[in-house]
């Protein structure tokens, strides 16, 4: 868990090996759900957020835009939430990562 400042440049850094790209999410749970969600949901599990929050972002991420970036190798990344974060800073904002079997590039060598 990450706590982002409103007022700076807020930033989701990460690492991925073998990825081309990967879907975001961010969901705003509302100031109001923010006991239930805290009641209901944990780092292991999301649950259903549509009762506590909605979509505010969904978005492809694309990792392969520097064709001098190794995706075979682990890589940081980062995801600009700036704008986002800044509409409502008495809200959550909960971040989902995934993987797409069709967007792996991972290559497998056999010897």
């Amino acid at each position: 868990m990450e706590i982002l400042s409103p007022t700076l440049k807020s930033f989701l850094h990460f690492k991925a090996v073998g990825l081309k790209a990967v879907d975001v999410a961010v969901y705003k749970i509302f100031a109001n759900n923010i006991k239930q969600y805290f009641q209901e949901f944990t780092l292991e599990n999301s649950g259903e957020l549509r009762y506590v929050g909605r979509p505010v972002f969904i978005e492809t991420v694309r990792l392969d835009k520097d064709d001098k970036t190794d995706l075979n190798r682990w890589n940081a990344f980062s995801v600009d939430l700036t704008e986002m974060v800044r509409k409502d800073t008495e809200a959550i904002y909960h971040v989902k990562f995934h993987l797409r079997e069709t967007i792996r590039c991972l290559t497998v060598t056999m010897n």
